[in-house]
């Protein structure tokens, strides 16, 4: 069982729907909260949620949030996905915006077509963050692969690494996992991280 702490000195309401077809779909969240005890400011929040899709291969959609009275801001998501020979791609844009910090992240992720005992996946995105008059600005990159060569021998390995203006990041983790027999395998793993994320501005 597990216990979940509820917000204190809270009240509000909030409200939830969506409509949809085949082709397309639009999903609508409304909140809003004040202090019973009137010691916190009010803070509302809505969503709107958008998806189009062009083709069998070409699908389109978006997501507008915005956060008004405590802690406000606003943020945008754009995502394009098309299916290909290649395999799946997915386009995105993620731009936000509070009253101190400024984040605009563009990329591309692929889930490359490998069959069905390999996977491989990569992704590869530009990150852009101000606050408070500083900035820091980064190239990120992935990397996840795995196999199964047969044997009950299953082998995955990924890869992040990031590098900017404020340094240089790189995070790795490979392992083997080999079923010996009903009841019994052997793991082994390798983990290593380097550096910190050159995308956090520097105060």
């Amino acid at each position: 069982v597990q216990r979940f702490a509820l917000p204190s000195s809270l009240r509000g309401f909030d409200w939830r729907g969506d409509v949809a077809t085949r082709q397309w779909q639009v999903g609508l969240s409304l909140e809003a909260s004040t202090s019973v005890s009137g010691l916190l400011s009010g803070s509302n929040y809505s969503s709107v949620y958008g998806r189009y899709r062009l083709d069998t291969r070409n699908m389109l959609s978006s997501t507008l949030a915005m956060r008004r009275g405590r802690d406000p801001g606003e943020s945008l998501l754009l995502t394009w996905d098309h299916q290909s020979r290649m395999g799946q791609t997915q386009w995105s844009g993620n731009f936000m915006r509070t009253s101190q910090q400024r984040s605009q992240r563009v990329g591309v992720d692929q889930q490359w077509a490998m069959g069905e005992s390999k996977i491989l996946a990569t992704s590869l995105a530009r990150q852009n963050n101000s606050d408070s008059g500083s900035n820091a600005s980064s190239w990120q990159w992935g990397l996840l692969a795995g196999m199964s060569p047969g044997s009950g021998v299953t082998f995955d390995a990924s890869l992040r690494g990031a590098h900017g203006s404020g340094g240089n990041m790189l995070n790795s983790n490979i392992g083997l996992n080999w079923q010996l027999r009903q009841g019994w395998s052997l793991l082994v793993q390798y983990s290593t991280s380097r550096g910190q994320d050159p995308s956090t501005p520097l105060r």
